[in-house]
């Protein structure tokens, strides 16, 4: 008799441990699935118009550019606007005029892909209100075919008066853009009166030394490739004795 009273009393709790159990799982289903109202539409529309001025599918372009977007009925309903190059983004422009400068040179030679993302004003792409994606989005194909960078020029920059000799260095970007530099000494400030001009035919020169006379003062040094010659300088040749 004593056993079937233990027993009794133990069957209440185990329907309670269940009940719980499945309190628990369905509140979990509840965080876990989408709530079916919400506009989880997020795919960007393609622009039919062209929206960039100056350049179209397949242009060439060459040092910096300007990326404007044409006044068009879209624009008015506008919040901001942001530019990519592959996988870099620009700043955004919160209002007109949506102009984006680009200096091809920081990218290497070849085709890139020119993404302009706009997000329209009250555009509401999902739960929470996240713009992950532009509500409009346009993307051209561009032929990046640039001269190099100009070198920096860094670290020692000298003279030895009592040897003739002058060293310089520098450090450049992009480096598999460059394909030769270009040295050159002057007698003055200007470009027009070249003592010395050497050519490196390699990517990762990065110093030169010549032996020069006493009055030459200035130096640039240029990077080039089949596109043309960057230079930085002229510079100040820096002497000791």
């Amino acid at each position: 008799m004593k056993i079937n009273m233990i027993h009794l009393k133990t069957v209440p709790l185990q329907f309670l441990f269940i009940l719980i159990f499945s309190i628990f799982f369905q509140s979990c289903n509840y965080f876990t699935e989408p709530n079916p109202t919400a506009n989880n539409n997020v795919t960007p529309q393609e622009i039919k118009p062209l929206l960039v001025s100056n350049y179209r599918e397949g242009d060439t372009v060459t040092a910096a550019i300007s990326i404007e977007l044409q006044p068009t009925e879209e624009l008015s309903e506008i919040d901001y606007a942001i530019v990519m190059n592959d996988s870099t983004t620009f700043p955004k422009i919160s209002q007109p005029p949506f102009l984006f400068d680009i200096d091809t040179r920081w990218w290497l030679n070849g085709t890139h892909n020119l993404t302009i993302g706009l997000y329209k004003k009250d555009y509401n792409p999902g739960l929470f209100r996240l713009q992950n994606e532009p509500s409009v989005k346009y993307t051209i194909r561009l032929v990046f075919k640039h001269q190099p960078l100009p070198p920096q020029i860094y670290g020692f920059v000298r003279r030895t008066y009592t040897s003739g000799s002058a060293e310089v260095s520098w450090r450049q970007y992009l480096a598999t853009d460059t394909q030769y530099f270009v040295v050159q000494f002057f007698d003055k400030y200007g470009t027009d009166s070249v003592f010395l001009t050497d050519t490196l035919r390699s990517n990762d020169a990065n110093s030169y030394s010549a032996q020069i006379k006493e009055d030459v003062l200035y130096f640039r040094v240029g990077a080039g490739n089949e596109y043309g010659i960057s230079y930085s300088g002229p510079k100040y040749l820096v002497g000791t004795n």
